[in-house]
């Protein structure tokens, strides 16, 4: 059994027994729950254990974790006596009694925590999505370690005390939360960098490179005044990742180009345009005339681009002929909807006229004369 869970029990059960003792909390004075007279203690067990899975119950090792960790001490207490082959100097019954009172005393702290500590909870609650245990680990045990210290607080109903704790403790969590997104947002990023600079780029790429380094320097200092900002950091973030790959391909390929002799430079350079000129032949059937690497990529950029605003024309031609024909149907109808209107109008037009005498004339502003 843990020492503080159960000083905690001893304490607990000894004020409702009414008597003192140095061993074994005693339960002989505490009456059970009418349910146990026609239960027994094996199925008593049983509801007691279900009521830890009960939502009600569920984080109350955060909300209260001494009476919490003391009810489920009382709860193994039980479980040791219903197990145990010789007889227990404790009663199942008894202690179950006391895990439920050890439980119902944790659901109040959970409603004091609430009511006073309600935006550190919350603010808690926003380091575990932004999963500050994995990126900040030692950190994290130090602050979770502080708000375990409030909450222990209020369940010993020193609440002023907490609540005149509790500036400091949001310190160290914005800390914290600052310190988790510099780590988690800006990972990939200094990731590839390194991979980019163990690749040489900052030789065969430097200006790419430098960028890179500079993006995350910027997306750094981003992060500390806008914290909560998290599309902009994302949006930043990935900014300087790109920047940092682009810096290792063409680090990469400015090695292998310098590496070649002047064989190896002429293959490489009829490897490459064979493939510019297979792109090109899937969508026209002659080849591309002997052209250089730069000449090659703008035919090929030209034949994409007119292909797109090829295929943009033919879209719009055919929204414009949908709608087309939809104004000649609505037309039509339209034609249908007056002739119903005129017929109706020749038939009762004594109705309408007198309707019409009935209702007066609407006042325009124009009407309106000033009067001094």
């Amino acid at each position: 059994m843990r020492a503080l869970p159960a000083l905690l029990i001893t304490s607990l059960l000894l004020t409702l027994a009414g008597c003192a003792s140095t061993d074994k909390p005693k339960y002989d004075h505490i009456e059970p729950p009418e349910e146990s007279e026609d239960s027994s203690p094996e199925q008593l067990y049983e509801r007691t254990a279900a009521l830890f899975s009960r939502p009600e119950n569920l984080g109350l090792e955060f909300y209260s974790p001494s009476f919490y960790a003391s009810a489920l001490d009382a709860l193994e207490d039980a479980e040791a006596a219903l197990n145990s082959v010789h007889e227990s100097t404790i009663s199942p019954v008894r202690a179950l009694i006391a895990s439920r009172k050890l439980l119902e005393r944790a659901q109040e702290t959970r409603e004091k925590v609430d009511r006073n500590l309600k935006e550190l909870v919350k603010h808690r609650s926003l380091l575990i999505e932004l999963n500050a245990p994995k990126w900040q680990p030692k950190a994290w045990k130090s602050v979770s370690g502080e708000i375990k210290d409030l909450v222990q607080l209020v369940e010993g109903n020193e609440i002023k005390e907490a609540i005149d704790q509790e500036p400091g403790v949001r310190e160290d969590m914005y800390a914290l939360e600052i310190n988790t997104l510099l780590t988690s947002a800006l990972d990939q990023a200094r990731s590839t960098l390194k991979k980019a600079e163990r690749a040489d780029a900052d030789k065969f790429s430097p200006s790419q490179f430098n960028s890179a380094d500079i993006l995350i320097d910027d997306t750094e200092i981003y992060i500390r005044s806008n914290f909560r900002d998290r599309k902009g950091i994302a949006r930043q973030a990935e900014s300087a990742r790109l920047e940092a790959e682009r810096a290792y391909k063409t680090a990469l390929d400015s090695k292998h180009l310098l590496s070649l002799n002047e064989a190896e430079t002429e293959r490489y350079l009829i490897k490459l345009k064979e493939k510019i000129n297979s792109i090109v032949q899937m969508t026209q059937d002659e080849p591309l005339e002997p052209l250089t690497v730069d000449e090659a990529l703008s035919s090929l950029f030209d034949l994409v681009k007119n292909a797109l605003n090829t295929e943009d024309q033919n879209i719009e031609s055919s929204n414009t002929a949908g709608t087309d024909d939809e104004f000649v149907q609505d037309e039509d109808a339209d034609i249908q909807v007056l002739k119903v209107l005129d017929s109706l109008h020749l038939e009762d037009s004594s109705s309408t006229d007198l309707e019409a005498e009935a209702e007066p004339e609407e006042q325009t502003f124009d009407d309106i004369e000033y009067i001094e």
